[in-house]
């Protein structure tokens, strides 16, 4: 399963068009890989408002069983992004390590070809 940052697409004028996943998304870089991964794309903003959820529901009732899905089955955990990096403290991808640390006992991200993969 691949995880990371989502990053948006940079258009002509240099503005950024969060509506289209860009090159360096954890999204993009999983389709072109044939990676297992999440994404509610442009539903994720409806879905937070319709149902009047947090940042962390929204983490807990949809990340958290992706995690377990993949986890619990021994799949491969990579992430795009580095999630220990400061630069993501308090992101979602710092949360999906810290979650499969504290739950699947992850230890160490053993970083090759620029993604980090996740190692008990």
């Amino acid at each position: 399963m691949l995880l990371g940052k989502y990053r948006p697409t940079i258009n002509a004028d240099g503005t950024e068009n969060w509506k289209i996943p860009g090159p360096d998304s954890y999204n993009t870089l999983a389709k072109n890989d044939g990676n297992m991964y999440f994404d509610l794309g442009s539903d994720y903003d409806v879905a937070m408002t319709k149902y009047k959820l947090s940042y962390q529901e929204m983490f807990d009732y949809l990340n958290v069983p992706a995690l377990d899905d993949a986890a619990s089955v021994g799949k491969a955990i990579k992430f795009s992004h580095n999630p220990e990096l400061p630069a993501y403290k308090g992101s979602f991808t710092e949360l999906e390590w810290k979650y499969l640390q504290d739950k699947y006992d992850y230890l160490y991200l053993r970083e090759e070809g620029g993604f980090w993969y996740g190692e008990k």
